[in-house]
């Protein structure tokens, strides 16, 4: 970590490693936020399919819990209706 104190004796030449080092570290950290990303949104298309499955084939029992504008879901899939 740089610390205000600690760059003021420092060069130019030094700080722009500095500066480098930190830009290489932001777009290591991108990097895994958008494969990250990628991966979550894989799970959510899965479940999607999963959810289409139980709207198909589940026997809905609906009902709300006991809260203004709650959702109806379903007691036994757990799904939402939208």
């Amino acid at each position: 970590m740089v610390k205000k104190e600690s760059i003021e004796h420092k060069d130019f030449k030094e700080m722009m490693q500095i500066k480098n080092t930190l830009q290489d570290k932001l777009k290591n950290y991108e990097t895994k936020i958008d494969l990250l990303n990628k991966e979550k949104l894989s799970v959510w298309k899965e479940m999607s399919v999963v959810n289409q499955y139980f709207k198909k084939h589940c026997n809905h029992n609906w009902g709300r819990e006991a809260y203004h504008y709650s959702p109806l879901r379903c007691s036994i899939c757990e799904i939402e209706r939208a």
